[in-house]
């Protein structure tokens, strides 16, 4: 049985690291608002979470996983295709003249699938945040399944379809008018409340540690959709595709592990 949702904090970096793994956080951070190259936008919801949601009820079919790897870092684990790499975030925000930093907790990883696209974002401890306008987002959930693997609270997967309208907000650089559809995993308490704060998805494996777990535009798009106009139409389709049930299954075999 699921424990109830713990209380817990985002940790604080040591002071002799903080300078520039905020920077990355930020960098990261604001890619997130923005919808920048990479990264999908942590957004809020406008209407009741979880509307007509299509429950997952099983383990997807089909996927041979016998000659899968498992990433296990940090207090966080999943297994990934044998084709596939785990990889360190590359820091787009840092100096160039910044050493790399060395890897720990706060390390963020990219899932990149055998043609070498960037699919996913992995941030054992995330330590970023963000604000939002909840008058920008239409959200429509299609698929969500329980991650069981998860006991420290209630965990779900879910596959999100978003109508994004930046019409009559002061961003530049953007597509004015977007839909995306990503997977994510979030703490079931944070889906029921997407509607009143900023949401990312975020959930936590283990005390005082914030693990973030979601697909990247480029999941989509090398599925053969234009990554900012995936309607909701072409998301359910998505979700009939090997492509898709190999990220479901990558995102339902998360677990807690050891530190």
């Amino acid at each position: 049985m699921r424990n109830a949702p713990k209380p817990s904090a985002l940790s604080v970096h040591p002071p002799f690291r903080r300078r520039r793994l905020l920077l990355a956080a930020g960098a990261v951070a604001s890619a997130l608002l923005i919808g920048g190259p990479g990264i999908v936008p942590a957004f809020t919801t406008s209407g009741p979470a979880l509307a007509n949601p299509a429950v997952a009820t099983e383990t997807p079919a089909s996927i041979d996983t016998s000659d899968w790897q498992t990433f296990d870092k940090y207090g966080i684990a999943f297994d990934y295709p044998a084709d596939w790499e785990i990889l360190p975030y590359a820091c787009d925000g840092c100096e160039v003249d910044d050493p790399p930093l060395p890897e720990s907790e706060y390390t963020p990883w990219n899932i990149v699938d055998g043609n070498g696209v960037r699919v996913a974002h992995v941030f054992p401890n995330f330590v970023g945040d963000t604000d939002g306008d909840t008058g920008l987002y239409s959200r429509t959930d299609l698929d969500t399944a329980a991650v069981e693997g998860i006991e420290y609270e209630p965990t779900s997967l879910v596959f999100e379809h978003v109508k994004i309208d930046y019409s009559q907000a002061s961003v530049t650089g953007v597509e004015r008018k977007a839909q995306q559809a990503k997977l994510m995993i979030s703490s079931d308490e944070r889906l029921a409340t997407r509607d009143q704060y900023p949401f990312l998805p975020v959930f936590h494996s283990r005390s005082k540690a914030a693990t973030w777990i979601q697909t990247t535009p480029e999941f989509t798009e090398a599925g053969g959709m234009d990554k900012d106009h995936v309607t909701l139409g072409n998301a359910r389709q998505f979700m009939d595709s090997e492509r898709y049930r190999t990220m479901k299954q990558v995102m339902l075999s998360v677990r807690a592990s050891s530190f």
